[in-house]
């Protein structure tokens, strides 16, 4: 994911998240929906894991599927939706069930039994609770399951604000759900969390003459006189807030057999460029991380506050990016499908893995000796001539915003509003001067491109402690300043500079 329309990509950075938790007693075999209550009135809640920030206790139960179903229109203040959970439960013990929540009104939440499709199943209401409102962390969404079959289907309906709603970006006839990465709980309750992957299938109905481009493979779309219903579904896990979908009245044109783009009649030209871009450069792209194991690769073009979003087969674009910016910010969301989308990091603080790790990646990428003669074929001239290392690897500048706390790769978050640490310069820039610096003291990229494809290989989530345990393994002996990285603080970026400065003089920046 890239921010967007900035001058700097050092100021590209993610959205904020949040930190629910969950009451110690929800533990307990026979636990109450009563919660105890501190001095000033407020629910006590304490997370599963300190490192996480969802109520939901993935040590108890997982959720494997979601079936979501909303229906929008941008005349309404309002939209309704309903979302099926598949879910199951790791113990008996576990007597309650835990989703995260921001902005929604749960109208009511069933145990769903039978075949419901053929008339033969029926729905059982459950006892719920939406626990106390919490500054920018929403209501954890509790439900008795005391009784419940250890796997099973829950059906919750729900409303909430269209308008002015965190998880959607809205401009003129374009709507877009853009959660990254801890948003998705202000559209549909669920598992918030990087670690909760699980399957989706999405329907979206809208008023006709709108089109929706939802997350993975399009499975069918109907219109009435008066809506129209698209649906899509994925059957490979990922992260909620992978679970995005645009609206508007979008046109699209073919590229390939397995690239189509979609985007608004002014910004067509751009698009199709674009398209013809992602074509030519996925070869590229797979020769450094192996297969691209997604099926298609569509992108929508269109207005947004980023300048990219991963969603699995549809990456989201900014339609008004300068033509200079199109390969690096396409590159990057094209590596998120290996690193992010495939290997996803566990913990908000592991955030770092997926985009620092990446722009690391992409500048690799970028140094292709292919790339140039892209480059040229499809843009004649328009992306302009010389190094992208300036787009990476520019000087490190101090940060007016950055806390000092929050200055380490991967901080304790414990205490702090996560968008402190998600809103800075080191989930993107910070990391990837370490990856950096590592390989320099590996000795060559090649050895830490296949630590990378490795790690995507292996992993369906990875921490910090993973990466750090791996690298060792790998690379016995060699050199690493963890401790100045991840635990000293440093607000001046005195180790950045160091590294930045060790490449000029090693001749590494064109």
């Amino acid at each position: 994911m890239l921010r967007a329309p900035l001058l700097s990509l050092s100021l590209l950075l993610p959205m904020l998240h949040f930190a629910v938790g969950v009451p110690a007693n929800i533990r307990n075999e026979e636990p109450s929906l009563k919660h105890p209550y501190d001095e000033d009135g407020r629910p006590l809640i304490t997370l599963p894991d300190p490192r996480d920030h969802t109520a939901t206790d993935l040590s108890a139960y997982r959720i494997d599927h979601y079936d979501i179903n909303v229906s929008l229109d941008p005349n309404r203040t309002y939209f309704r939706g309903h979302v099926i959970i598949h879910y199951f439960r790791l113990s008996l013990r576990t007597q309650c069930l835990r989703l995260d929540t921001l902005g929604l009104r749960v109208k009511s939440v069933y145990l769903l039994e039978g075949d419901m499709k053929g008339g033969g199943g029926k729905k059982i209401k459950l006892e719920r609770r939406l626990e106390g409102r919490r500054p920018h962390l929403g209501r954890p969404l509790t439900i008795r399951m005391r009784g419940t079959p250890l796997q099973g289907k829950l059906l919750i309906r729900y409303s909430a604000i269209m308008s002015n709603n965190i998880a959607f970006y809205h401009h003129d006839d374009v709507w877009l759900s853009l959660t990254s990465p801890f948003y998705s709980r202000a559209w549909f309750p669920c598992a918030d969390t990087l670690g909760g992957k699980a399957r989706v299938r999405m329907t979206v109905t809208v008023p006709v003459g709108y089109t929706v481009v939802g997350v993975g493979r399009h499975v069918s779309n109907t219109t009435s006189k008066t809506t129209s219903t698209f649906t899509s579904r994925l059957d490979t896990p990922v992260s909620p807030y992978l679970m995005a979908f645009a609206m508007g009245r979008f046109e699209f044109t073919d590229i390939s057999p397995r690239t189509r783009v979609w985007y608004r009649a002014p910004s067509r030209k751009m698009a199709e460029r674009l398209g013809r871009l992602a074509v030519a450069m996925m070869p590229e792209v797979e020769a450094v991380m192996g297969p691209y194991t997604w099926g298609r690769y569509d992108l929508v073009v269109s207005p947004s506050k980023f300048r990219g979003m991963e969603i699995p087969n549809v990456n989201f674009f900014l339609e008004d990016m300068r033509p200079t910016e199109e390969l690096p910010v396409l590159v990057h969301e094209m590596v998120h499908s290996w690193i992010g989308n495939t290997m996803s990091p566990r913990y908000g603080a592991d955030l770092w893995i997926k985009e620092g790790i990446n722009n690391y990646v992409s500048s690799h990428i970028m140094k292709r000796r292919n790339v140039s003669q892209i480059l040229e074929a499809i843009g004649g001239g328009i992306y302009g001539e010389g190094s992208y290392d300036e787009f990476f690897y520019s000087a490190p500048e101090k940060s007016n915003t950055l806390k000092t706390a929050l200055s380490m790769i991967a901080p304790d978050l414990t205490g702090f509003n996560p968008r402190d640490y998600l809103l800075s310069s080191v989930t993107y820039f910070k990391s990837m001067f370490f990856m950096k610096e590592v390989e320099m003291e590996v000795g060559r990229s090649r050895r830490m491109i296949r630590f990378i494809r490795y790690l995507t290989r292996k992993y369906d989530t990875l921490t910090t402690d993973q990466f750090m345990e791996e690298f060792e393994g790998v690379f016995p002996g060699v050199g690493v300043r963890w401790k100045e990285w991840f635990e000293e603080e440093d607000p001046e970026r005195k180790y950045e500079n160091e590294v930045y400065n060790r490449m000029k003089e090693e001749g590494l920046l064109e």
